[in-house]
């Protein structure tokens, strides 16, 4: 049985041309007005990966196929397979954003 990689972590990826408004860059801007952070931790199954997912989007009725995380609406998100990464993960999860607070303080 091979081991699990290493947790995918992701940054906001403009949305593919035709997809429909969504409400998170607002709720994502409200947050960050505030000071909080959020974050998706997405459990991930390697027998059926969110990373294999597909989005399809139609342009002059052809479709048009792109990864869905390309377009997942928050900025930050961590694939997680290994659910023993879990603290590990959190832990870097939390120095990063200390990192990125006082950094913009």
């Amino acid at each position: 049985m091979s081991q699990p990689g290493p947790p995918v972590c992701g940054r906001e990826a403009p949305a593919p041309s035709g997809a429909p408004a969504s409400p998170a860059p607002h709720a994502q801007e409200a947050s960050e007005a505030r000071g909080v952070l959020l974050a998706f931790i997405i459990l991930d199954s390697p027998a059926a990966s969110l990373l294999d997912t597909q989005a399809v989007s139609f342009a002059g009725g052809a479709p048009s196929f792109a990864p869905y995380l390309d377009s997942f609406p928050f900025p930050f998100y961590i694939v997680l397979r290994d659910i023993a990464a879990l603290p590990a993960t959190l832990a870097a999860l939390l120095r990063q954003w200390f990192e990125l607070s006082a950094a913009g303080a």
